[in-house]
C-alpha cells in the first residue's frame, strides 16, 4: 500500500519550473533575433550613409571641376588662345572624346559654348565617379584690344604714319605725333586688357619717342631720350606685362653698359630709372619678351663688345642678371632671341657664337638659370635668329639666317632640339632680316616666310605640328622687286597672321594676311618709308 501510495503521488508541483525555463529560452531567442535585426539595420544604414557621403563627395568634386572648367574657358576667351588644343577658343575638350577631358583633382570636365550676339554661354559639365554637375556662365564679350595696327615712317616728314585693319581691308593712312626726326626703327605692342597700343620710335636724330593709341587718337607722347647713340641699330624696346597690363619701355641713352627704362600704368609714364647690364659694351639690340599670364618680362641685350646679357623684370624691378655670351659672331645684326614655353613657363634664350655653327641656348626656369646647351649645327655663322613659341604647348621653333644666305629651322620639343631643315640657300639679304616665323594664334601650326635672290615673290612653308609642308610662293611684289625685310605678327585668335614686307629696291611697304590656308589681301601700304630700308 505504501509503495502504491508513493507511486500515485501527484507531480504537479514541478510543472511551473519547466514552463518558466521554456519561456526564458523563447525570450532569449527573440532578443537575439531583435539584436540581429538591429545590427543588420545598423549595417544597412551605415552602408547607405557611406554611399550618401561618397555620392556627396563625388558631387562636390564634380562641382569643383565644373567651376575650374568655366575658369579655363574664360581664360581662353580673355587671352584669345586655344590653350587645351581642342580647336576652339572658349571651349574645353569639346571634341566628343571624354578621354581628352582635363582632370581636376578626382574629377574631369568639358566645356561647350554657344554664341548669341555679344554673349557667349559656357556650359561646363564636371564628372567624378557617379557624381555629375553642370554649371553655366554667360560672358559678355567686349573687345579690349585696338584694331590690328601697322606703323611706319614717312621720308618727307617727322610724323610717322599708321593704318588699321577692319577685318577685310586696311584703312587709309593717318598721321601720328611728331617724333622730331624721320623714323628709323619702330616697335608696336598691344595691351592685353585695355583698348590700347603703344608705338615706340627711334629717329634720325637718335631720339626715342613713345606714344599711346586708344583706338581713335594718339597721345601721351614721351621723349625718353635724345641720346640713343645710334639709329642704325635698335637698342630699345617696349612690352606689356601680361598680368597687370602695365607697359615697360627700355632704351639706351649715351654710352656704357647701362640701360634706362620707364613704365606706363595706363595713365602716365613714370620717371626715368636705370639698370646696369652684365655686358661690357654699348647696347646695340635690345628685346623684351613678356611671360604669358604674368608680370615677368625677359630682357635680352646684344652690345658692341659682342656680349649677350639677360635680365628678368618681376613687375617692379630687374634682377637675376647674367652675361650669357662674351663672343657672338658680330654685333651688327639681331642674332639673339627669347621665347617662353607656354605650358611650363620657362624662358628659352638663343644666340650666335663666334667660331662655331652651333648657336647656344640657356633656359630661365622661373627661379634659376639652367646650364648652357647648343642648338643643332646650322651650317654657317648665324647673323639673324628668331624664336617662336607654340601657344598650345612647349614647342619652340628657331629660324636662322647665316652669313652664306642660308635659312634653316629646327624645333625644340620641350626637352631637346630636333634636326635642321634647310629651306633656302640664296636669301636676298644677310644684312637685314629677310625672313620671319610665327605660330598661328590657336597654336600647333606655324608659318615661315623668306625671300630668295632674284625672285620677286616671298616663299613660305607651314609647320603642321610635326612636319613642314612643301614650299609655296607668295604674291608677286612687282617686276624686279625683291622682299627685303619680312615681319609677321599673329592676331589675337584663330589662325590669322598679319604680314608686312619691305621691298628692297625702293623701300615700299606691302601688307598681306595669312588666313590659315592662303596668303590674301595683298596691298601696297606705303610707296616709301623713312630711312635706310635695312632698318625695321
Amino acid at each position: 500500500m505504501r509503495r502504491s501510495d508513493v507511486a500515485d503521488r501527484p507531480t504537479t508541483g514541478r510543472q511551473p519550473h519547466l514552463r518558466e525555463r521554456g519561456a526564458v529560452g523563447i525570450a532569449i531567442v527573440i532578443v537575439l533575433v531583435i539584436l540581429q535585426l538591429v545590427i543588420v539595420i545598423a549595417v544597412v544604414a551605415g552602408s547607405r550613409d557611406q554611399n550618401l557621403i561618397a555620392r556627396r563627395m563625388e558631387t562636390q568634386r564634380a562641382l569643383y571641376a565644373t567651376e575650374a572648367g568655366v575658369n579655363m574657358a574664360v581664360r581662353e576667351l580673355m587671352k584669345g588662345v586655344d590653350y587645351d588644343g581642342d580647336g576652339g577658343i572658349g571651349t574645353i575638350s569639346n571634341d566628343g572624346n571624354s578621354a581628352n577631358n582635363p582632370v581636376i583633382g578626382a574629377g574631369s570636365v568639358s566645356v561647350s559654348a554657344a554664341t548669341s550676339g555679344s554673349q557667349r554661354t559656357l556650359t561646363s559639365v564636371g564628372v567624378s565617379g557617379a557624381g555629375r554637375r553642370t554649371s553655366r556662365a554667360v560672358v559678355n564679350q567686349v573687345s579690349v584690344s585696338s584694331p590690328r595696327t601697322i606703323v611706319y615712317g614717312d621720308p618727307s616728314t617727322n610724323l610717322p604714319r599708321y593704318r588699321t585693319w577692319s577685318g577685310s581691308a586696311w584703312s587709309s593712312s593717318g598721321t601720328m605725333l611728331n617724333v622730331g626726326g624721320n623714323a628709323r626703327w619702330a616697335v608696336l605692342k598691344k595691351c592685353p586688357f585695355r583698348n590700347e597700343v603703344i608705338a615706340a620710335f627711334s629717329d634720325a636724330g637718335d631720339d626715342i619717342n613713345a606714344m599711346v593709341y586708344d583706338g581713335s587718337t594718339w597721345g601721351s607722347l614721351v621723349e625718353a631720350t635724345t641720346n640713343l647713340g645710334t639709329n642704325t641699330d635698335r637698342p630699345f624696346y617696349f612690352a606689356y606685362e601680361q598680368s597687370a597690363g602695365d607697359g615697360l619701355l627700355v632704351y639706351r641713352s649715351g654710352a656704357g653698359a647701362i640701360l634706362y627704362y620707364r613704365t606706363w600704368n595706363g595713365t602716365a609714364w613714370s620717371a626715368q630709372n636705370s639698370v646696369s647690364i652684365p655686358g661690357s659694351g654699348d647696347p646695340k639690340f635690345v628685346k623684351l619678351v613678356p611671360k604669358p599670364n604674368s608680370n615677368e618680362i625677359m630682357l635680352i641685350c646684344l652690345d658692341s663688345a659682342n656680349d649677350v646679357s639677360a635680365l628678368v623684370w618681376n613687375g617692379t624691378s630687374f634682377g637675376n642678371s647674367l652675361r650669357l655670351e662674351s663672343s657672338t659672331f658680330d654685333s651688327g645684326n639681331e642674332q639673339l632671341d627669347a621665347a617662353y614655353e607656354r605650358s611650363s613657363g620657362r624662358c628659352m634664350i638663343a644666340w650666335s657664337r663666334s667660331g662655331t655653327n652651333l648657336p647656344a641656348y640657356r633656359i630661365w626656369s622661373g627661379s634659376a638659370w639652367l646650364s648652357q646647351g647648343s642648338l643643332t649645327d646650322v651650317g654657317g655663322s648665324t647673323k639673324w635668329l628668331r624664336l617662336a613659341a607654340d601657344p598650345a604647348g612647349n614647342k619652340i621653333i628657331a629660324a636662322t639666317l647665316d652669313g652664306v644666305a642660308d635659312v634653316n629651322v629646327q624645333v625644340w620639343s620641350g626637352s631637346s632640339w630636333g634636326s635642321v631643315s634647310q629651306f633656302e640657300t640664296a636669301a636676298v639679304n644677310t644684312d637685314r632680316r629677310n625672313f620671319d616665323l610665327a605660330f598661328e594664334p590657336a597654336g600647333t601650326r606655324a608659318l615661315l616666310m623668306w625671300g630668295r635672290s632674284s625672285q620677286q615673290t616671298p616663299f613660305y612653308r607651314v609647320y603642321s605640328g610635326s612636319s613642314w609642308s612643301a614650299e609655296a610662293a607668295g604674291p608677286a611684289l612687282g617686276s624686279g622687286m625683291l622682299p627685303s625685310i619680312i615681319q609677321m605678327v599673329p592676331s589675337a585668335s584663330g589662325q590669322e597672321i598679319m604680314i608686312a614686307i619691305l621691298r628692297r629696291s625702293d623701300g615700299a611697304l606691302w601688307g598681306m594676311r595669312w588666313n590659315g590656308s592662303a596668303i590674301v589681301d595683298t596691298q601696297t601700304l606705303a610707296a616709301d618709308v623713312a630711312g635706310p630700308n635695312s632698318d625695321e
